[in-house]
């Protein structure tokens, strides 16, 4: 039987979208995912146009970071549609599960890197630490002096000599 009182914070179309990722009551609770209304997505995502209600996903490492999964895709000026959206500006970031960062230090762990917060935590909850960027080109800024691209700081928060790394993407990786 699953207590609703552990996710208030959800409304059940969010609640279940975890639930079917294989994420447990305990795990949702503890990386605080959220139900937001319309008016609080705007807020989250610093935007002064509307882009729907949605389910915000905290960042543990960043906590002025959070991306929104919307309720309904939103179509961007180019007409494409965007079912997960961050605030303009805010740069890539890594989603590391405190799973993944206890082991930061101690390449003996290997890690996983994979495409999508509730995978990389769904691998946490079943022991095996796992971040998680957001798209398959995320791992990537643009240096604001020379306009190269740079992988994102957030990987040196790890230590990656002599540590096991597994990629792996979604299917549609290679047309992303």
């Amino acid at each position: 039987m699953l207590r609703r009182d552990i996710l208030l914070p959800l409304n059940d179309k969010h609640a279940d979208d975890l639930r079917r990722s294989g994420l447990s009551n305990t795990t949702i609770t503890a990386l605080g995912f959220y139900s937001a209304d319309e008016q609080e997505v705007m807020s989250v995502l610093k935007r002064k146009t509307p882009v729907g209600p949605g389910m915000v996903i905290p960042y543990p490492k960043f906590p002025d970071y959070k991306r929104v999964k919307l309720d309904v895709p939103f179509a961007d000026e180019s007409g494409n549609k965007r079912k997960y959206m961050a605030s303009w500006g805010s740069g890539n970031h890594l989603y590391i599960p405190p799973q993944a960062d206890a082991v930061k230090d101690d390449p003996s762990k290997p890690l996983i890197i994979t495409e999508g917060e509730k995978k990389a935590a769904k691998s946490c909850q079943d022991g095996y630490p796992c971040v998680a960027i957001s798209w398959v080109l995320n791992f990537l800024s643009k240096d604001n002096q020379t306009g190269e691209s740079l992988t994102i700081s957030d990987f040196d928060l790890f230590n990656w000599r002599d540590r096991s790394v597994f990629i792996l993407f979604d299917s549609d990786w290679s047309m992303n």
